[in-house]
């Protein structure tokens, strides 16, 4: 048994340890340890790998990938994809790599091709004309390196042979890209937005109050919320801890009252509860010199926004759109209509009314034009990012579709633990069906089974044993709609098998970043349900209630919510709550109830480490205020200080300087 880290990714803060054959070996290696210095050879075969690309985007009868060998090193094609189709222009990505004779791990990357089409309908074929390079992402690439890249690659492909394919099969494979982009398989369902002018703490609960025996006391917790919420039966009370104040009401929406000291089976069942915990180093913002807050109970997806008092606007310099400034949340109203606009997980909701809604959703393409003009050094500027057409949001889209890479020995296993024998559901729309009681996602797939840990994938004939990196993964797995809570596994890949290794990797899909209307958001906006019994509770994926905020600078999600407060500063911001902070996506986490509320970290993702990593950023963090880093700061900053995110934007901007690189927003 060892500790490995994805490329990319530098070990957990907290190692945990990964779960191999005997006698394997870890080949995980830092993708970050590559410095981009592609010689012309190398420039040659993203020559012949654009030809590639280009002329057989659309067909599904090619094998893939496909292996161009030269002098100069290897490259390997893998499926590409259309990315659009509008009046006589097409575009296509694909994942490269590209090894170095002598080399031992090839280098990931991204690139992007655009090209002018002429049709031939009677013979139902296009020819591609004009064929650009748009983009190249490689990791550790300056934008100069990458320019320079692309404008070789110009000039070389103006004497390429001109490629064909099925114009059928272009429509067919485009219809299916346009119908993903526009978020058409995506809940937009606005959650219940809830305005507060007063300190206030939203306790979500993932439906009804589930109650459990806490072994030992006479006391019950309420399992499915991350929060310390107990039930005593004795007085028919609920009570509510963090950051050492208690709160207790008579019914679960309260009215909620603040209590010196709570009963002494309530304190003993918490303090064993907190003892039960894996010791976090988080520490939240304290309130004891502050005003008590108002306690939020929601049962259903619910953000809350509060304002530092009564409501107050400013404006945006050239802009008619003004700001909530005394808020650490994106709301805006648009003078000319007085329409509310309100930003959460990526998406815009608009209301006539900040108080009283109602909220509806508003398509990327529907904001006002004034969205458009925000400048980008403002204190909103970073909002960019949502807004589609944008510098800021093509970035973050392209981000969103970058690779982190690994190589896994082929004798590399795992282990699924089922409460029981395994329980499969069938998956909408497909001939597959996914486990229902364990932490990993496990896919069967006719008489095989697929399971996910750590971003590789795995494979066994049996549900519950026998699991070994897969050389492959049936191409219907990544027909899996957003309804289903497995469908993060979709954005996991394995791209390439060889006898000794296997080459996968995933992009932010897989830690619930996906790509809508041309800019990034949190989450498919799905209520799904958990896994529910008398031994554990396994929490399912959530979308809204834990207050995310994208990082430009590093494609990556911060999360507020409860614990700024520190009422889970001990659970959720150490990854209890699905496996990503507070809120997270599809975390390997459960509670078993019959140890003393023992909290397991079998977060076998730990996307909490991935996340913040998914763009192979620079991982010399100890100065920003991240999701693996010190959150304290990171909290103060958003709740008292209504300049937080230009803050954080210059932040990321010096250092982006400092290591002479653009900056993302």
């Amino acid at each position: 048994m060892g500790v490995c880290s994805f490329k990319g990714l530098p070990p957990h803060p907290n190692p945990l340890p990964h779960e191999w054959g005997e006698g394997t070996e870890c080949l995980l290696h830092r993708q970050r340890s590559v410095t981009l210095r592609l010689p012309p050879g190398w420039v040659r075969l993203l020559f012949l790998i654009a030809a590639i690309l280009i002329g057989h985007a659309a067909s599904a009868a090619d094998p893939w990938p496909r292996e161009i060998k030269a002098k100069e090193g290897k490259a390997v094609i893998y499926q590409p994809q259309l990315e659009s189709f509008q009046g006589d222009k097409v575009a296509v990505r694909a994942a490269v790599s590209v090894l170095k004779p002598g080399e031992r791990t090839p280098v990931f990357g991204v690139v992007w091709f655009d090209s002018r089409i002429t049709t031939d309908r009677d013979r139902r074929m296009v020819e591609f004309q004009e064929i650009k390079v748009s983009q190249v992402k490689f990791p550790n690439a300056k934008p100069e390196q990458e320019r320079r890249l692309a404008a070789f690659l110009d000039r070389e492909i103006a004497g390429w042979p001109k490629p064909t394919m099925s114009l059928d099969r272009l429509l067919a494979d485009l219809a299916e890209v346009e119908k993903v982009k526009a978020g058409a398989n995506f809940n937009h369902d606005p959650p219940k937005i809830i305005f507060s002018t007063t300190p206030s703490v939203l306790v979500l609960i993932d439906g009804q109050p589930i109650l459990r025996d806490v072994e030992g006391f006479p006391v019950k917790r309420v399992v499915n919320t991350p929060f310390v919420l107990l039930f005593d039966p004795a007085d028919n009370k609920y009570y509510l801890t963090g950051d050492g104040l208690w709160f207790a009401a008579t019914e679960i929406q309260g009215p909620w009252q603040k209590l010196e000291t709570p009963p002494m089976p309530v304190a003993a069942a918490a303090q064993r509860i907190a003892e039960a915990e894996v010791p976090t180093k988080v520490k939240a913002a304290s309130l004891k010199a502050e005003a008590v807050p108002q306690i939020v109970v929601a049962t259903e997806p619910t953000e809350l926004i509060v304002a530092d008092g009564a409501p107050q606007f400013a404006p945006l310099e050239g802009v008619d759109l003004l700001y909530l400034s005394n808020s650490g949340r994106d709301v805006f109203q648009v003078i000319g209509s007085q329409q509310y606009y309100v930003l959460l997980s990526g998406r815009w909701f608009s209301s006539p009314s900040l108080e009283n809604g109602p909220w509806a959703y508003v398509a990327p393409a529907k904001l006002p034009a004034s969205f458009y003009r925000i400048p980008p050094a403002s204190v909103k500027g970073h909002v960019l990012a949502f807004v589609p057409d944008t510098p800021q949001a093509k970035e973050a889209v392209a981000e969103a579709q970058i690779p982190v890479t690994a190589a896994i020995s082929r004798k590399a296993t795992t282990k699924v633990k089922y409460d029981g024998p395994p329980q499969f559901r069938p998956i909408e729309g497909t001939s597959l069906q996914y486990a229902v009681n364990t932490t990993l996602p496990v896919i069967k797939v006719q008489d095989q089974y697929y399971a996910v840990d750590r971003a590789v994938w795995y494979q066994s004939s049996q549900p519950d044993s026998g699991y070994q990196a897969a050389g492959s993964v049936p191409a219907e797995i990544y027909q899996i709609p957003p309804s289903s809570p497995v469908y993060n596994v979709t954005y996991v890949r394995v791209y390439q098998a060889t006898p000794e290794v296997v080459y996968v990797g995933y992009t932010p899909g897989y830690a619930g970043t996906y790509v809508v209307g041309g800019t990034v958001v949190y989450g498919t906006g799905y209520v799904y349900p958990p896994y529910v019994a008398p031994t554990v509770y396994y929490p399912a994926p959530v979308t809204y209630g834990y207050a995310p905020i994208y990082d430009p600078g590093y494609g990556a999600w911060n999360f507020l919510a409860g614990a700024t407060f520190g009422f889970i500063a001990g659970a959720a911001a150490s990854n209890w709550w699905g496996g990503c902070g507070c809120c997270g996506w599809h975390g390997e986490t459960n509670i078993d109830i019959n140890r003393n509320i023992n909290i397991s970290r079998d977060y076998v993702q730990h996307l909490n480490v991935d996340r913040a990593n998914l763009r192979n950023a620079n991982f010399n963090r100890q100065n920003f205020q991240s999701l693996r880093g010190n959150r304290q700061d990171f909290r103060n900053n958003v709740y008292k200080n209504p300049n937080w995110s230009q803050q954080l934007q210059n932040t990321r901007r010096d250092q982006l300087k400092q290591r002479n690189e653009r900056p993302a927003g």
